[in-house]
């Protein structure tokens, strides 16, 4: 993944609910497990405006890949880092383009948690496989 990325600020969006946990406001509650949409198009600014593959082969639209999962995150002189330590795969795709993923939690109203363009965009044929490797989410804050 390449490109803007980011913290999720639309609607459905964690970015305003986490900086009113932090600066004491209601807690943020994220609903396990984490979910991997793949996107045909992704936003060009940070408003929630992506088109997710449609339900075909071994994808199902709003489910996508179930089960993503964290390293421990590290901090340095630059912030706050945490990378992804599974393969985000999905078997049988269909057809079309790939430009991006983005994260969401499994809440009944599922929260954008994170977006992010995969640089420069891919051609997906029917059936194949398409994966992100482990440690190819990166989160930073800071």
């Amino acid at each position: 993944m390449a490109g803007t990325s980011g913290l999720s600020s639309a609607a459905t969006g964690v970015a305003q609910l986490a900086l009113a946990a932090i600066n004491g406001g209601t807690a943020l509650s994220i609903t396990g497990p984490l979910k991997v949409l793949f996107l045909s198009a992704i936003r060009t600014v940070n408003n929630g405006t992506d088109t997710q593959w449609s339900t075909s082969g071994g994808y199902t639209n709003g489910t996508g890949f179930s089960g993503l999962t964290f390293a421990a995150a590290t901090t340095d002189t630059t912030g706050a880092h945490q990378s992804s330590n599974v393969a985000a795969t999905i078997t049988n795709a269909p057809a079309g383009t790939w430009a991006g993923c983005k994260v969401v939690d499994s809440a009944g109203t599922p929260k954008e948690l994170w977006y992010a363009p995969v640089s420069p965009s891919k051609t997906v044929n029917a059936g194949d496989t398409v994966t992100v490797p482990s440690g190819s989410f990166t989160t930073d804050l800071g």
